[in-house]
């Protein structure tokens, strides 16, 4: 009923610009577990991934990173056809070459934008509680859901000491999602509806830079809502 998994890997980069002499260099190594147990009724896991990165911009800095990313789930079968389960993960997004790169681009003489090196990683967690039925081939599944990322990567435009508009990627702060989300599968005849709708209250918090150019904090609903559909005709069309 146990079941144990673990691994390492490891990853060398090198990313260079012939232009302009850009040249970066990132190595991630990584060690992860989990362990996972399961009988007719429960179904329950837990990992921990540790990752090391070393970031390094040639002749300007080295910076290392270290991350903790766990990861556990736990289903419950109500029944054979409704589950409840609930989640935690915790996950990382580095920023692209296109991001970490200094290189100005001018789109006119009065806007310029420009990456940044010393990007660090977003950090994303995210926690939900699920409850999903199944009923003539349907399902539908309401969840309530906490999401927080920090370190936000995203662009900062200000006015620079030229008077011109300059944007540039900054890591801005902690952004929050708290909500509902309701999801489902409804088959009527030969076509097959996926709908899903998101109310949640959006929190943003800016650190240091973003308030010290006055962006402000934000507190606002949502609404997040989507549509598929698949008509499945004779002959497999």
């Amino acid at each position: 009923k146990f079941t144990f998994s673990t691994g390492v890997k490891a990853k060398l980069q090198k990313s260079q610009d012939r232009y302009n002499e850009f040249e970066y260099i990132e190595n991630i190594y990584a060690i992860y577990g989990n362990i996972a147990y399961k009988q007719e009724k429960i179904d329950l896991s837990f990992g921990l991934r540790t990752e090391k990165s070393v970031s390094e911009l040639k002749d300007a800095y080295k910076s290392p990173f270290l991350s903790f990313l766990p990861n556990t789930t736990f289903r419950y079968k109500l029944s054979t056809k409704q589950n409840i389960h609930i989640s935690y993960n915790r996950t990382i997004k580095r920023p692209n070459i296109y991001q970490l790169n200094p290189y100005t681009s001018l789109s006119d003489p009065f806007t310029l934008s420009k990456g940044n090196p010393f990007l660090k990683p977003e950090l994303l967690g995210s926690l939900f509680l699920e409850h999903n039925i199944q009923f003539n081939g349907n399902y539908f599944a309401s969840r309530l859901f906490f999401n927080r990322t920090t370190d936000d990567i995203n662009n900062l435009m200000f006015i620079n000491d030229t008077n011109a508009f300059e944007t540039q990627v900054q890591n801005l702060g902690t952004i929050n999602q708290l909500g509902l989300q309701f999801s489902g599968t409804l088959k009527i005849g030969f076509l097959t509806l996926n709908p899903y709708i998101k109310i949640f209250e959006l929190q943003t918090s800016g650190n240091e830079l973003a308030k010290y150019y006055s962006v402000e904090d934000k507190n606002r609903l949502c609404l997040e809502s989507g549509l598929s559909a698949i008509a499945s005709l004779k002959h497999d069309i």
